[in-house]
Formats: structure tokens, C-alpha cells, sequence
């Protein structure tokens, strides 16, 4: 006779969540052994489940959330525009988490959540609304995502690409690169019908957020430059980026030598 394995009853509970059940003749007799029939739907279930929760895990492990961004800032306006500058130097030091969360909210962040009837809005006006500008953040840790309606930092690439920031190499010391890439899909409107005028519009979207940086680091002492002498085609690969988004500037942003 075929020989019946059997299973412990002590071990049910694990063995039921895994889609393996028992048969009710057995349910109250303490002396046969458990005879284990497979669910397939319930293991499937199960399955499904578990590839959730890790699928859930993966994403947190690999998201920065940033804290809330600072918008009480002790700085007028009218002086943040005084002393915008371009500055090429600045200290090896990295951004802390707070910095980045105001300098990306500064630069495209969410002032209005989107509703049923309309879209959100951000710090920065775009063509019809598009939002078609993603911001790239280049770190010695690795390439993020910056999504600005969580206002949250997704890891992209775990290594260091910084040095693709610019042709300038004076450039690649930065802590920071912005990566400015327009997603075409996203332009629906009458004004960017070809891809002329596409980089058009995503050239001026670019710089309305540039601008909103700029000013930003005047007031929080911060150094940064904008580059328009970039390798566009390698640092498209390099990123994974699809064929209707497009590298149109870069920026990168350190600490002042100048403490004051």
C-alpha cells in the first residue's frame, strides 16, 4: 500500500494559509493522522497576497519621504531676487533631508491637490497645465524620482550618476543634479503638436522651475547652476528613460562656501 503523508495538526493554522486544508472526518479525532488536501484558489490567494505585501515593502525600502517643507522662511521676496545668483563653487557637503524637501518643493511641489473637476496645481505654471517637467534628483546614493504629489523621493538607480550631470567637469562635484526631463505624452494642447514645439514648451516649462530654484538658494544660501551643456542621448540611456521623454536641462545645487 501507497504510504499517506501526514502533517501535524499543531502546524494547521501555517498550512491552511498556504491553501492546504484538512478533512472534516478528522477535525475532532486526535488519534488519525491529517490527511491534507491543496486549495488551489487559496493558494493562489495567498500567493497573491505575499507578492503584495513584499511588493509594498520593496516600494517603502526604496522611497524617501521627505519631511514637510519649511514655507515660513525669514526672507523677502524682493531680496531673494537681489541676490539670485550662479555660483560654481560649494562645499562637499551633502543635503539634508529638509533641504531637499524645500528646494524640490520650491521647484515644482503641490500647492492645490487635484480634484475630481480639475487638475493640482504646483509652485510653477505650466503649458495648459501639463506638468509634463519630472525633476530627476542625482545624489552620491543613487538616482530619485521626485514625486511631488507625495512629496517623495523614489529610488531609481542605486548608483552614483553624477558625472553625466554636464560636460563641464567642474560641474560634477555638486552634491545635488537636477534632472529636468519632459514627458511628451503629456502634451494633449494645440501648441505642441510636433516635436519643435514640444521643445518649446518644455524648454520654457523648465526654466519657469529653474527660476523657482534659483530663488530658492539665493534665500536658504545655497549655490547652484543650470546646465545646458549636457550629453542628452547618454544620460538618456544611462536613466532608462522612455522614447517620448526628453532631457532638457540640468541643475546642480551645493552649500555655500560663504556661511552668511
Amino acid at each position: 500500500m501507497k504510504k499517506v503523508s501526514t502533517l501535524p495538526r499543531n502546524h494547521r493554522p501555517l498550512w491552511s494559509g498556504l491553501g492546504v486544508h484538512f478533512a472534516p472526518e478528522y477535525a475532532g479525532n486526535s488519534n488519525k493522522p491529517l490527511h491534507p488536501t491543496f486549495n488551489r484558489r487559496a493558494a493562489v490567494k495567498s500567493g497573491l497576497a505575499w507578492l503584495k505585501l513584499q511588493r509594498k515593502y520593496t516600494i517603502m525600502k526604496n522611497t524617501i519621504k521627505l519631511p514637510v517643507p519649511r514655507k515660513d522662511l525669514e526672507f523677502p521676496l524682493m531680496k531673494a531676487l537681489e541676490k539670485r545668483r550662479t555660483k560654481r563653487k560649494w562645499k562637499d557637503d551633502s543635503l539634508s533631508n529638509q533641504e531637499l524637501s524645500n528646494l524640490l518643493w520650491a521647484a515644482c511641489g503641490i500647492t492645490k491637490a487635484e480634484t475630481k473637476r480639475s487638475k493640482s496645481k504646483r509652485t510653477t505654471p505650466s503649458a495648459s497645465n501639463s506638468q509634463a517637467i519630472k525633476i530627476y534628483v542625482a545624489m552620491k546614493k543613487g538616482l530619485f524620482l521626485y514625486d511631488e504629489k507625495k512629496h517623495q523621493m523614489i529610488l531609481i538607480l542605486s548608483k552614483d550618476i553624477r558625472e553625466n550631470i554636464g560636460t563641464q567637469k567642474m560641474m560634477r562635484s555638486a552634491p545635488v543634479g537636477l534632472i529636468y526631463v519632459s514627458d511628451y505624452s503629456k502634451f494633449k494642447m494645440y501648441i505642441a503638436k510636433n516635436d519643435n514645439q514640444k521643445w518649446f514648451v518644455s524648454g520654457t516649462d523648465t526654466g519657469f522651475i529653474s527660476q523657482n530654484v534659483y530663488l530658492y538658494c539665493a534665500a536658504a544660501n545655497l549655490c547652484t547652476v543650470i546646465l545646458g551643456l549636457v550629453d542628452r542621448d547618454k544620460l538618456h540611456k544611462i536613466m532608462g528613460l522612455k522614447e517620448d521623454e526628453k532631457v532638457v536641462y540640468t541643475q546642480v545645487v551645493g552649500k555655500s562656501l560663504d556661511e552668511t
